[in-house]
């Protein structure tokens, strides 16, 4: 095990070296419990590109409902802030969007009765519609497989996880006699890292990405520090 956990790892930084641009990600994170089966979390984060310059403001609010054990849906809100690349139109230094989505989470070993105390196996399926101000709208499916381990007597918790991104409205062909629209994969995203516990509710993200687009190739790395409060 732990020799796959290491060849893992030095796959992934090989693959963070080779990278073109390196986001810093950084945020706070407050989950709630609502009631017995509804949880909310609210986040922000700061998005920096190549460490220095803005990159995206966001604002989430999520609203999490289990289902049966094991299974829950989800809904959720996010505002975002960048920099108007269409400052010409409106004379704004920063422009925004809008994001709806929704989804469900399945832990697995939870589902199958095998839940464990330690380690978290699980999905998460999240349907996406954006909307900005003079960008074309996008629509996404985002599948995510992610495996945590809480270690015994240990302050760290490692995590590793693999996203899929699918737009339903990828390219825009224009034809000769009409316009189509073209689905397709537009992008993967991974993760390692580990949460450092440092009171019973509060903890810290520590994560290191590698995103890259799936039509040109383009890679970038993410270095991201989230700090989470539990106040279920």
């Amino acid at each position: 095990m732990k020799k796959t956990i290491c060849t893992f790892a030095i796959l992934f930084m090989g693959y963070f070296c080779m990278a073109q641009k390196t986001f810093l990600w950084t945020g706070v994170e407050v989950n709630i419990k609502v009631a017995k089966h509804l949880e909310t979390k609210i986040g922000y984060e700061y998005r920096r590109d190549n460490i220095i310059g803005f990159n995206k403001s966001l604002a989430t609010v999520q609203l999490t409902y289990e289902i049966v054990p094991g299974i829950k849906t989800l809904i959720k809100y996010r505002n975002a802030v960048f920099p108007n690349t269409h400052s010409a139109l409106d004379l704004k230094k920063n422009s925004f969007s809008n994001r709806f989505s929704c989804g469900l989470n399945i832990s697995f070993l939870e589902l199958f009765n095998a839940k464990s105390k330690r380690l978290v196996i699980q999905w998460t399926g999240q349907q996406q519609w954006e909307n900005f101000k003079f960008q074309r709208n996008r629509s996404i499916l985002r599948n995510k497989f992610q495996i945590k381990y809480d270690i015994k007597n240990f302050k760290l918790s490692p995590y590793a996880s693999t996203e899929l991104f699918y737009s339903w409205n990828r390219d825009i062909i224009y034809g000769s006699s009409a316009i189509s629209i073209e689905r397709g994969m537009n992008s993967f995203r991974h993760f390692i890292g580990f949460e450092v516990e440092l009171s019973k509710r509060q903890s810290l993200d520590l994560g290191f990405g590698f995103r890259e687009q799936y039509l040109d190739k383009t890679k970038s790395n993410i270095i991201r520090a989230t700090y989470k409060v539990n106040l279920n």
